[in-house]
Order: C-alpha cells, then structure tokens, then sequence
C-alpha cells in the first residue's frame, strides 16, 4: 500500500521521496488522499460518541505481564520491516561493506605478517578494535534522527519504545557482526591477528556492538542528521585518545575518565589481555564492554520515552479533537 501511495518500486526508497518535501505538505496531500476518507474520514464517523463519564481506574494488577506480548509482537514487526529496509538500500551495504574490506587491507599493507613479540602487535589489535567501534557507531549514528517524523507519527498510536530499540540494536548489531567478520578474514588471512583468532574475534564483535549503541544515543541526542553527522567525530576520538595507545601512561583524571566512560579503553584491553594470555583481564574487559552496551541503549531510550511522549504531534491532537468532538 505503502509503494502503491508513493508511487514506488521498492518500500526503502519511501525516505526518500519524503525529503523531497516538508512534512506539513504530506500531511494535506494525505489529507485530499481517497486513503484519508477510507481509513480516516470514516472510520471516525462510525466511531461511538465517547462518554462524558469518567473512566474508572484500570486495574494495575499484570500490566507488565499483559504489556509484554505486544512488545513482543512490535519488534517482530519493526524488525521485519527494519531488515526489508536495509536489504533493499543496496548502496548503503555496498558501501558499509567497501569500508570495512577497505580498512583490512589498509591493515595488511602497514602491518603485513606481524611475528611474535614484534611491538607491531599492539597498534595493530587497537586498529582492529577502534575500527569495529567506529563502524557500529557509524551505521548507528543517523538511524533514529532519520526517522523522526514516521517515528513521531508511530509513537502517537503506541508503538513500544522498547520494540524500537531492540529491532535497531539487533538487525544493526547483525549487520556490523558481518562487517567485523568481512575485516576479520582479510586480516586473518592475509596478514596476522595477534593471540587467538577466536576470542580477538569475540572482542571485536563486542565492540561493534559498543559502537552500535554508542551511534544509537547519538541518533536520539541529535535533532537532525547533520547533528548526528556532527557528534560522530566528539564520539569517537576520546575513544582514540584515551585508549592508552597514544600516551600510555595516562593523567590522573583523564585514566579515570577511560575507566569508567571510554568504551576504546576497554576494547584494547580485552584485545591486549588476549594476546598476552591474561583471560580474567579480557573477560572483565568485555564485561565492562557489554555494560557500556547496555547503559547506552537504555539512555537512549529513556530519551526517546521522555522527549516523544505520545499525543505531542500536531497531527495527533487534531485526531484526538475529532474523536472528542
């Protein structure tokens, strides 16, 4: 319905063709559409007065449980339409892909073979890990601002914050996993990757999923996608110069500031500790890792539950007025 309105072939470019003009302009074109008459127009017309009776309380008693299954059925769906969205912008994972085989041959020719106990070892793991970082939060960082009317829209008639945020972070998460892994194998094939393929491997992928929700919380900070554009780069070169690659011995403060914020610190530790044996010191730096994942992703939704309260858009008051009326 959506290809046939637009008059498109494929749902994904439908981003597009609203660019082409401002949201207020779409809304009256809706509005004169024989659409507007069949599902809007009416369907209020039927619709039963409302009672002038105050509603009872509803009983709280298994509100999350009985919430639950609709989250449940919301991401189904989101992730569904999410994943047709990015199968179907061949030119985006053309590129995402080209970055990511790009950067591993980048890799191979600086550092090529690297042997044991070569200093070269270093640098390269922390490439390895800030450039997974840096992908996750790429792919990320325009999602959710790129959205944000349909998003609106789609929060005004209900739709879960959590569903959202779930179907961004695993189909996202996804998609810079393969990244990792196209990186990984130039790499590992043709060059060297320091301390067991496999947990450097875990790492890696732990990182982009850092950076996927790092690029998250940016998507929902900024207003527009020049913003995100803009943010990108604040985020990202802490991660570079507090990693305790650079200046090895950091300052009193800035090596508190690593500890406790900067996710690049911690991807360099997990991918040093590996290569030198020392698996209580990866693990705790992956688990770190994963708790810079988690917070991130429940800041942004908490961003997005309290800024895009429902029945803030123009377009839902006028409904609701009608409704009442």
């Amino acid at each position: 319905g959506a290809k046939r309105y637009f008059e498109l072939d494929k749902l994904g470019d439908v981003y597009r063709k609203l660019a082409e003009a401002p949201g207020a302009e779409w809304r009256d074109r809706f509005r004169a559409s024989d659409e507007y008459r069949r599902y809007i127009e009416e369907p209020l017309a039927s619709a039963p007065v409302e009672s002038a009776t105050p509603a009872r309380p509803a009983d709280q008693t298994g509100r999350v449980q009985d919430e639950l299954p609709e989250v449940k059925r919301q991401f189904g769906i989101l992730t569904s339409r999410f994943s047709k969205l990015l199968a179907a912008d061949r030119k985006t994972l053309s590129i995402a892909f080209a970055q990511s085989g790009l950067i591993g041959i980048f890799l191979v020719l600086v550092f090529g073979t690297v042997a044991n106990q070569d200093p070269k070892q270093f640098p390269l793991l922390f490439f390895l890990g800030i450039s997974c970082f840096w992908c996750g939060c790429n792919n990320a960082s325009k999602e959710i601002v790129k959205e944000r009317f349909i998003y609106s829209m789609e929060r005004d008639v209900n739709l879960s914050v959590t569903s959202y945020i779930l179907s961004k972070t695993i189909m996202l998460g996804l998609f810079g996993i393969i990244q990792v892994a196209l990186l990984f194998g130039i790499v590992y094939s043709f060059g060297t990757v320091p301390g067991d393929a496999t947990r450097q491997f875990l790492s890696m992928a732990i990182s982009v999923l850092a950076g996927t929700a790092t690029g998250l919380f940016i998507s929902a900070v900024a207003r527009t996608e020049d913003q995100a554009s803009t943010l990108v780069p604040i985020a990202l070169i802490p991660q570079i110069l507090l990693a305790g690659v650079i200046v090895r011995d950091l300052p009193k403060i800035p090596d508190l500031v690593a500890h406790v914020a900067i996710s690049g610190f911690w991807v360099y530790r997990a991918m040093e500790s590996v290569l030198t044996n020392k698996m209580d010191d990866a693990n705790f730096a992956l688990l770190i890792l994963a708790v810079h994942t988690v917070v991130f992703l429940i800041a942004s939704g908490v961003l997005l539950y309290v800024r895009d309260a429902r029945g803030q858009m123009v377009y839902g008051k006028a409904i609701n007025q009608r409704l009442k009326g």
